[in-house]
């Protein structure tokens, strides 16, 4: 299992005394258990571990609100182990496959059981030269994980490396550790860009890996249903499993304008050219 300093994001995208009013980095906690039962443990801010789920498996948690304006961006990003499952080539027979996601989304203020209204996006894992996992959108009535009432944005992006390399069952990924990213960026009134990165660092040994599996890509979606993020979703499962799925480094950053962040960096050093006069008459 990968741990990252939540802090980390902060040090890269935040500086300055006014990085709480300019930045929001964080780690992502409070999570709840939407459907699929299991067992759910927060072991420190920003992790999880997730063990012997009964069914379909989706877990929320409040975020922001962070609302995007022309030039702002959010980001969600990670890393999951998954070594539960695992037959003799050393792929998973249920956690590798498509049914793995994260997304974020708006819930339109519904009540905390209410998982039906949500708006937003999430993006799957597909399996080698496959563009099912492309972000979906969730704009109509329907579960915030689920397919049914999602469309799928277009162009299609394809997975790529040996993700099913001498596997008998194709649809099945590599085990091990994937370090994950998600952003969107509004462009414009109407545009907004999502980006996304799933690559495969760790075998299930925990020993670092390349060019295994890679999933990146970035689409323009003209029709956005809302502009407002305040829940983060990760889909773990399509079934039940026996073990335990690591999540850490689970981060998500806001970002204002570049034009907003200049202005305050230019301010931030004239103010600091002013004390050092002072200091130095």
């Amino acid at each position: 299992m990968v741990r990252k300093p939540s802090a980390l994001i902060l040090a890269l995208t935040c500086s300055g005394v006014f990085a709480v009013q300019l930045c929001v980095g964080a780690p992502v906690s409070g999570w709840t258990v939407a459907t699929g039962g299991g067992t759910l443990t927060e072991p420190w801010p920003g992790a999880i571990t997730y063990a012997n789920a009964t069914g379909g498996s989706a877990l929320h948690a409040a975020v922001g609100p962070f609302t995007l304006g022309v030039g702002n961006y959010v980001t969600f990003s990670g890393f999951y182990t998954n070594t539960v499952n695992v037959n003799t080539y050393g792929m998973s027979t249920l956690l590798g496959n498509i049914q793995w996601r994260v997304g974020l989304f708006d819930n339109l203020g519904q009540g905390p059981t209410v998982y039906t209204g949500w708006r937003g996006y999430w993006l799957g894992n597909p399996v080698a030269n496959a563009s099912s996992g492309a972000p979906y959108e969730r704009g109509t009535t329907g579960n915030y994980w689920s397919v049914s009432g999602a469309s799928q944005l277009t162009p299609t992006t394809p997975a790529t490396g040996s993700a099913i390399t001498n596997n008998p069952t194709p649809s099945f990924g590599p085990a091990g550790t994937y370090a994950f990213s998600l952003t969107f960026t509004r462009l414009n009134a109407t545009d907004l860009r999502i980006s996304w990165s799933l690559i495969n660092i760790q075998d299930q040994n925990g020993n670092p890996v390349s060019g295994v599996y890679e999933f990146i890509g970035s689409v323009v979606d003209s029709s956005v249903a809302s502009w407002t993020i305040n829940r983060a979703m990760v889909f773990p499962n399509g079934g039940a499993f026996t073990g335990t799925l690591y999540y850490d480094g689970l981060d998500i950053t806001f970002v204002p304008e570049p034009g907003t962040l200049a202005f305050f960096a230019v301010a931030l050093g004239a103010l600091g050219a002013r004390r050092k006069f002072k200091k130095n008459p």
